[in-house]
């Protein structure tokens, strides 16, 4: 998550770890979301944070996410067991060309690869 997304909604996480998570793909379909699909991986963040802050950042968004265990694996290779919040009903539409960069920015920034990086760009409105 940017940085500067995680300042408007008020999430202060105290650890923060990059990570991997296998059997999801990314859409970004107006808004962002991990879909089951086995065979693809998505990149993302760990972070250290309460329910409390949890229930707060996603009542402030638009859509409903649900949390659901998974098992991330962290870059050094760690498995950590972790919540993943996904839309179940996510509304068909095109993403925000300033929603999607603020997640490329970041990707690029931890090094993510380049593929992944593309990909998260392949959902600006053309």
């Amino acid at each position: 998550m940017n940085p500067k997304v995680m300042d408007r909604v008020g999430l202060e996480p105290r650890r923060q770890e990059p990570a991997t998570l296998s059997g999801f793909d990314l859409r970004i379909e107006p808004y962002v979301n991990l879909v089951r699909c086995p065979g693809h991986a998505v990149f993302g963040v760990l972070m250290e944070v309460t329910h409390a802050e949890l229930q707060r950042t996603y009542a402030q968004l638009k859509v409903v996410y649900s949390p659901e265990a998974v098992v991330a694996q962290t870059m050094d290779g760690r498995l950590r067991p972790a919540l993943c919040y996904l839309c179940a009903a996510m509304p068909a539409g095109q993403a925000d060309a300033a929603h999607v960069e603020d997640l490329a920015g970041p990707a690029e920034q931890l090094g993510f690869p380049s593929w992944y990086v593309a990909k998260i760009r392949s959902f600006l409105p053309r």
